[in-house]
């Protein structure tokens, strides 16, 4: 539940609150955010969530070790190397025409 609920929340401050997850996590696929390797990857881990919840999987360690993956992988993605990137971008020197 505690990574569904920080997916949610970079979901929806990244392209706004679209009022269920479902549609949250589509509105960031379309904005760019995700690819299609990325989201199938996303679902079979939200799916094991819901599992979780719903249907009595018991998740082994490292099974919840690869759900703080995904999620690590999106933060470090949207909120660390975006910075830094741009930063890095502001740094490069333009090309000259020759």
């Amino acid at each position: 539940m505690a990574a569904r609920a920080l997916l949610e929340h970079i979901f929806v401050h990244t392209c706004g609150d679209k009022g269920n997850f479902k549609v949250n996590v589509d509105t960031f696929e379309k904005a760019g955010h995700l690819s299609q390797t990325q989201r199938k990857l996303l679902d079979t881990v939200l799916e094991a969530g819901h599992a979780t919840i719903h249907r009595n999987l018991k998740p082994s360690n490292h099974d919840l070790g690869t759900v703080v993956d995904m999620v690590e992988n999106l933060v470090e993605l949207l909120y660390v190397q975006k910075d830094r990137v741009e930063q890095l971008k502001k740094r490069i020197p333009p090309r000259t025409k020759t």
